[in-house]
């Protein structure tokens, strides 16, 4: 069975409904425990199409979560200058304030925005991208799946003609390529950048191959690795 059939069978959402009055409870008393219990239950939710419960539950996370840090920022900048290893035990493994933001919140925003995508309403797709974003980046995350993140808003931009802002994300995503060294991160960036340039290009096929190795520097990787042998049999073969 699939997850969204398992749900139904064994009554999930209708626990979580007859739970809701205890989580509101738990929520007054010790709201740090009820951001945990509520943790991916949007999920649930999403996969049952109910989208706006699972917004509003998302929403509500993200919003009382920022609340808490607005409040404690002064705590956690204190903490993070500290030289004190104990203190420091208590925020993961982030390195500053915006950091530890980011571990709690990247993901929330972007699951909101994968909502958004579902509902095709893609303004709110973007902003909500754009946030999990730089949640990301304030984490110093360089790898391709911020590539990705920066390609799929560029492409929405695309799609809207909003050629300058599609531009300014395909390019972060192109800075962010260039600094990546693990080969196989590397084909995973690729393989987004160039569908990007594929559906953005009107250059025949050979030549587009030649221009996107060069842009992503495929000289710099072994021709039998899978990313070239990839672009190339999109680009080339028939």
């Amino acid at each position: 069975l699939g997850f969204t059939e398992l749900t139904r069978q064994f009554d999930l959402p209708d626990y979580l409904k007859e739970i809701e009055p205890d989580l509101l409870k738990l929520k007054k008393i010790d709201l740090l425990a009820y951001l945990n219990q509520i943790e991916n239950y949007w999920d649930f939710y999403s996969d049952l199409e109910e989208y706006s419960k699972a917004k509003s539950i998302l929403n509500d996370y993200i919003k009382n979560y920022e609340s808490l840090f607005e409040d404690n920022e002064f705590y956690f900048r204190n903490v993070f200058s500290s030289s004190i290893n104990d203190a420091r035990s208590y925020v993961d493994e982030a390195q500053s304030f915006e950091s530890y933001q980011g571990l709690y919140l990247s993901k929330p925003y972007n699951d909101l925005a994968i909502i958004y995508w579902k509902e095709s309403d893609y303004e709110s797709y973007q902003i909500n991208k754009i946030k999990s974003i730089d949640h990301d980046e304030s984490q110093g995350l360089n790898n391709s799946q911020l590539v990705v993140k920066y390609v799929s808003v560029s492409n929405i931009y695309a799609a809207m003609k909003e050629r300058e802002k599609s531009k300014k994300h395909i390019n972060k995503a192109e800075e962010i390529h260039s600094n990546i060294n693990d080969i196989d991160e590397i084909f995973i960036s690729t393989k987004a950048l160039y569908r990007h340039y594929m559906s953005e290009s009107l250059e025949p096929k050979n030549v587009l191959f030649k221009t996107t190795a060069a842009e992503l520097s495929f000289t710099a990787i072994p021709l039998l690795h899978p990313s070239t042998r990839f672009l190339y049999k999109l680009t080339v073969e028939p």
